[in-house]
């Protein structure tokens, strides 16, 4: 079984990374945007690369989400597969000091995680498919059980 810090030098390989992965999780990230947008119609743009938001603290990416004419901002952890609960948690705990403006970018999100996400971990999310859970003061997306488009 791994070690708490285990799994998080594993969640946070990317930080030696390299260019290719690191392009690979920004084409994730413009993936699941646009998913976000076809199934939302909320519109979300790129706002910086790994910026410097604390010591020693780089998210992957920050992100502005635009609705009903007001701007959110998120700090973006990008994970490529999220297949166990524990996963969820370990990157809930990488957001812990981000709050309301964490968020986690990723593949694809079973409606049970989803769920999970919601009412256990209070873990924000959007995935490639569109399925997302997002909830600031002014905000509130849950969409679930969206499909790859080949699955």
């Amino acid at each position: 079984m791994f070690t708490f810090r285990e799994q998080v030098y594993k969640l946070n390989a990317q930080n030696i990374m390299t260019a290719p992965a690191r392009t690979f999780e920004i084409d994730l990230l413009k993936r699941a945007l646009q998913a976000l947008a076809n199934t939302t119609g909320l519109v979300g743009k790129i706002t910086d690369q790994e910026p410097l938001v604390g010591p020693n603290r780089r998210p992957d990416a920050t992100i502005e989400i635009e609705a009903q004419g007001h701007r959110f901002e998120y700090l973006v952890e990008i994970k490529r597969t999220i297949d166990r609960v524990v996963l969820l948690a370990n990157v809930k705990a990488q957001l812990r000091e981000a709050g309301d403006q964490g968020l986690l970018i990723t593949d694809h999100m079973t409606p049970v995680m989803a769920n999970r996400c919601r009412t256990e971990l209070d873990l924000q999310f959007v995935d490639t498919n569109g399925n997302a859970y997002l909830r600031q003061p002014g905000l509130y997306v849950f969409v679930k059980g969206e499909q790859p488009a080949d699955g």
